[in-house]
């Protein structure tokens, strides 16, 4: 009865959580709506197709309305959304709602008689109305996310257990009475199935696979791993599994820390005593910060090289038969299956989309055009798409492809350091491609210097550091001597 009680107002908490959280971010997307409208009505006061308030404010009731009926399903409703969730769905949330808004009126104008929005005339408008909009949209959550984030982490931090053995529900249970102020426990995991309880401390025991879920979901701050250090074959498997997850993960001492965990009543005391095996590359105020990076400038590079691309699309289509895009499995964030988007290069009938034979100097399934396009990493901008879809990066580790071997051996089994690049977003470039690193990864030691200056990446992570390595990509584009 206890238990069901404890699991019961659990989750009556996470429900209140969810519904207050959909109140505020719907009242942050009408705030950023009516921003970006009366910033456009003031920009386009005086000139000659200018709408009339009224007109404006039919606009952006319906989109309101339109905002009320999608809100909440967006997932940035959550208590610990993604920051993907966080920014980029609502951007495109509030972009349909304006656009939803101007088909509505120009049906209105057009069965009905000419209003006071000529469709015509307010185009121009529109396309304002979601710059503005949207900028206020990214700013508006970036600061939610924030706020979000301090609120979270000067509250209880959100604890993982693995194992449900004997130490783990000592652990947990010593959790719940010395820092239970401090901490939550989010779950308890292990994938035996035999010799273990169905619950621990009111929390039912989960697989493994389960706690990455929650890690993707961005609900867990913290691994705390009870196994017992002998048996070491389960250890390194589990190891395995979580290092590719970017959340702080530690190992506790059985048996003497166990002891001398009973004796510690500071939360600075309780971390001394864990071995400190993976640690978290970014914080979620940075998450946020490089993601609303991304999209402002992913945005601004877009409509600048917008010229160049589509001279590429016409190249490409005039030179060889085929699709324009090639879109290429790779290993994104979480070691997880991303489809990037490049332009075709190779010709149709030999493109190879697991890239089990890397490209050589001269290859002949290559293009002329694709030359060009290689040479100068124009065939990479598509990427932009994927930044704005939140799957890369601007910088970034760079995505290998899913069957990218060295010598016949995929690369995981070359180097154990190997997942650490995928404990974040891959980049369209990176420290490792403006230090030399760029193109065909023939041999384990070229991999083992892709793999070191990506981690020093990781580990030394800053907005300025990013602005650093896009700088230092333009004369690579043009100098480089690796890409072919």
């Amino acid at each position: 009865m206890m238990v069901s009680e404890t699991a019961s107002a659990r989750t009556m908490t996470h429900v209140m959580r969810g519904r207050v959280a959909t109140g505020v971010v719907a009242a942050i997307d009408i705030a950023a709506l009516s921003v970006g409208t009366l910033t456009t009505l003031a920009l386009w006061r005086g000139k000659a197709d200018a709408i009339s308030l009224s007109g404006a404010m039919n606009l952006l009731i319906i989109s309101i309305l339109t905002i009320l009926c999608l809100s909440g399903i967006d997932g940035s409703a959550k208590a610990a959304p993604r920051p993907s969730a966080v920014i980029a769905l609502p951007f495109l949330r509030n972009s349909f709602a304006i656009l939803l808004a101007c088909a509505i009126l120009a049906a209105v104008d057009y069965i009905a008689g000419p209003s006071s929005i000529p469709f015509a005339a307010s185009l121009p408008f529109t396309v304002t109305w979601l710059g503005a909009a949207g900028m206020a949209t990214l700013i508006g959550r970036s600061v939610y996310w924030q706020v979000l984030e301090v609120t979270r982490t000067s509250g209880k931090k959100r604890v993982a257990i693995v194992g449900a053995g004997p130490l783990g529900g000592k652990l947990a249970r010593m959790l719940e009475e010395r820092f239970g102020e401090q901490m939550d426990i989010v779950g308890i995991y292990d994938d035996r199935a035999t010799r273990i309880p169905d619950t621990l401390c009111g929390l039912r025991i989960e697989p493994v696979i389960n706690l990455q879920r929650q890690v993707r979901q961005n609900q867990v701050d913290k691994i705390l791993v009870a196994l017992p250090l002998n048996a070491e074959e389960r250890l390194l498997d589990l190891l395995v599994r979580l290092k590719s997850l970017p959340v702080d993960v530690s190992i506790l001492p059985d048996g003497l820390g166990i002891r001398l965990f009973g004796q510690q009543t500071s939360q600075e005391g309780f971390d001394q005593l864990f071995l400190n095996i993976f640690h978290r590359p970014m914080s979620a105020r940075d998450q946020a910060i490089k993601r609303a990076f991304d999209v402002i400038a992913s945005l601004l590079l877009l409509v600048f090289l917008a010229p160049v691309m589509i001279v590429a699309g016409l190249a490409i289509t005039l030179t060889s038969p085929g699709p324009v895009f090639f879109r290429q499995p790779r290993a994104g964030l979480y070691d997880d299956v991303i489809r990037v988007f490049k332009f075709r290069t190779m010709y149709a009938h030999r493109t190879d989309l697991l890239a089990t034979q890397q490209t050589q100097r001269n290859d002949p399934r290559i293009t002329m055009v694709g030359r060009f396009l290689r040479k100068t990493s124009i065939d990479e901008l598509p990427q932009l798409f994927n930044v704005l879809m939140g799957e890369m990066s601007l910088v970034g580790p760079r995505p290998h492809a899913t069957g990218m071997c060295i010598n016949g051996q995929p690369c995981h089994q070359i180097f154990r350091e190997y997942a650490h690049r995928h404990r974040v977003k891959p980049g369209v470039t990176g420290w490792a491609q403006v230090n030399g690193f760029r193109g065909a990864v023939e041999d384990a030691a070229i991999l083992n210097e892709r793999i070191k200056h990506d981690v020093y990446y990781i580990d030394n992570w800053s907005l300025w550091f990013d602005m650093e390595i896009l700088l230092k990509t333009i004369p690579e584009m043009v100098f480089s001597k690796t890409a072919y």
